[in-house]
């Protein structure tokens, strides 16, 4: 689907200046989870009270902002502290809402570098990539998720990435163990291949002492 342009919100002839539910209907017809989502959220009502615009609020209008994780939450790019003091609820909720997300995108980057390594050291971790892909999933679901501003319904998207994510981590650890594993019976097996191969030349050596030294006797 193309991006909007700018008969979409200002029609074809006669354009005039949108209104705003023109221009939410508009963001809706590509980003209807999150449409929907707001819908159900505190802000809906709030923003009708402040006369304020939905989607522009936040993402702006005609230079609309790219959305990132640092837009939720506390940090020194939340657009949440535009509206929200410290100390009051929305403020911790807004904190916790980022660290829910936060907590997914650690657990995910955490298991991708082991599964990743023992990927790269030869051992088979398609299971363990296809658990990450569906915490990848989830990171997305809880990114759209967010904008019913409910912190329960976030967490439980989250807790269940984290779960796959853990479950990637597991299953990447147990490779590593496994390759370790090899390498020290692979090691084991060398010492005593070649302790087996030099009893074998010292074997071979006496005999051929032994059997020089009958010959030897013969010639006497």
């Amino acid at each position: 689907t193309a991006a909007p342009a700018c008969n979409d919100c200002h029609g074809n002839h006669g354009a005039n200046p949108p209104s705003v539910p023109s221009v939410v209907f508009v963001c809706g017809q590509c980003h209807l989870n999150n449409s929907e989502l707001f819908e159900k959220s505190p802000h809906k009502a709030a923003f009708a009270d402040l006369d304020l615009p939905e989607c522009e609020t936040c993402h702006g209008n005609h230079a609309v902002k790219h959305p990132t994780d640092d837009m939720l939450g506390v940090g020194e790019n939340s657009i949440c502290l535009d509206c929200h003091d410290e100390g009051t609820k929305p403020y911790t909720i807004a904190a916790k809402l980022h660290d829910a997300i936060d907590s997914l995108k650690v657990s995910i980057a955490v298991a991708d570098s082991v599964v990743e390594k023992a990927r790269q050291s030869g051992m088979e971790v398609v299971d363990a990539k296809f658990k990450i892909n569906d915490a990848k999933e989830h990171l997305i679901k809880s990114r759209t998720i967010v904008h019913a501003l409910s912190l329960p319904d976030l967490e439980k998207v989250t807790r269940e990435g984290i779960k796959a994510a853990n479950d990637a981590l597991d299953q990447g650890l147990k490779a590593l163990r496994e390759l370790q594993f090899r390498r020290k019976g692979l090691a084991i097996s060398t010492v005593f291949i070649l302790i087996l191969a030099i009893g074998l030349y010292l074997k071979i050596r006496e005999v051929d002492r032994r059997t020089t030294f009958k010959e030897w006797i013969k010639e006497e």
